[in-house]
């Protein structure tokens, strides 16, 4: 596991040990969680995939990365109930990962299933969402 430690944030970054096998079981259930024209999200409604059976040992997995993220901050996880409370994706092929924000979730995280060489890319922290004054990514342009 790698620790990345951007104050105020830390973000752990590690590799899914059963991934290989995982990832068949993904793609294979993963059209259950996206509208007609492939998107999901909170605006689609496809926010639960974390309920599919067939995940079950991804997200037991994604709950002892929480469990890693308190202890490296000195926190007991045994004090918290872990709750994965929103789930969805987003399938890119020609495009980076469009700019958005994490902010109303107190922890979150990404797998990425497959990165094509030709389009990998860093990770980039923004210090301001796109509107100076939106309290959360997209308030003032969806709302």
């Amino acid at each position: 596991m790698i620790k990345h430690a951007i104050f105020p944030t830390l973000v752990l970054q590690d590799r899914y040990e059963d991934h290989e096998k995982f990832k068949p079981v993904f793609i294979q259930n993963l059209f259950k969680y996206v509208n007609e024209e492939g998107y999901s999200n909170e605006f689609t409604g496809h926010v639960s995939m974390h309920h599919e059976e067939s995940y079950i040992p991804f997200f037991v997995r994604i709950t002892k990365m929480v469990e890693q993220y308190l202890l490296t901050l000195s926190i007991n996880p045994e004090l918290f109930d872990i709750n994965i409370v929103k789930t969805w994706m987003n399938i890119t092929r020609e495009r980076q990962t469009p700019f958005h924000s994490h902010e109303d979730a107190h922890l979150s995280f990404t797998y990425y299933p497959h990165i094509a060489e030709e389009v990998q890319k860093p990770l980039v922290f923004a210090s301001t969402p796109p509107h100076m004054n939106d309290p959360y990514y997209g308030m003032i342009q969806f709302n």
